[in-house]
Order: structure tokens, then C-alpha cells, then sequence
């Protein structure tokens, strides 16, 4: 049994709806095919936070606009808040 790490949502989901293994990612990329029942999204439970690599990314030598940087930051408040009433 082989395994295959990816960052693309679309691969996975591909590789996943062909029935050639699991993936283990967000909802995010996947809401239509969790939506129509194709795929199940079973969320992993653990008593500690799990660390996360979550970023904006764009191409080398490119800033981003404001907006962009804004979202993030809402993002990133959102997230904190949301770990802290889930820790407490």
C-alpha cells in the first residue's frame, strides 16, 4: 500500500472520489462533493490544539494587496478566538 502527500485540494479529491485511498484536509475545496454525498467528512477529534500550517500564498516577489492582508488578519483573530472557546 502506497501513500501520496499533496498539496492540492483538487488532486485529493480526485484520487479520494476515484476510491484510490482517503485524504485527510479541510472541508474547504470539497463542500459541493460533501454536499451532493460523494464524499464524507469525518472531523479528527483530539483533546489538544493540533498545529496547523495555514497561510496566504502568492507568488515570489509579489505583495499581495491590502485587502488580501486584511483578510488574513480578520482570519487570524477568528481563528484564536474559536481555539480559545474550544480550550475553555
Amino acid at each position: 500500500m502506497g501513500a501520496v502527500e499533496t498539496s492540492s485540494v483538487e488532486l485529493a479529491k480526485r484520487l479520494t472520489l476515484k476510491g484510490l485511498g482517503i485524504s485527510f484536509q479541510t472541508r474547504i475545496g470539497i463542500e459541493n462533493e460533501i454536499s451532493s454525498g460523494q464524499l464524507v467528512h469525518i472531523p479528527i477529534a483530539r483533546p489538544s490544539t493540533m498545529p496547523a500550517d495555514l497561510g496566504v500564498y502568492v507568488r515570489t516577489a509579489r505583495n499581495p494587496p491590502i485587502a488580501v492582508h486584511t483578510m488574513v488578519d480578520l482570519f487570524s483573530k477568528e481563528v484564536t478566538k474559536l481555539a480559545a472557546q474550544q480550550s475553555g
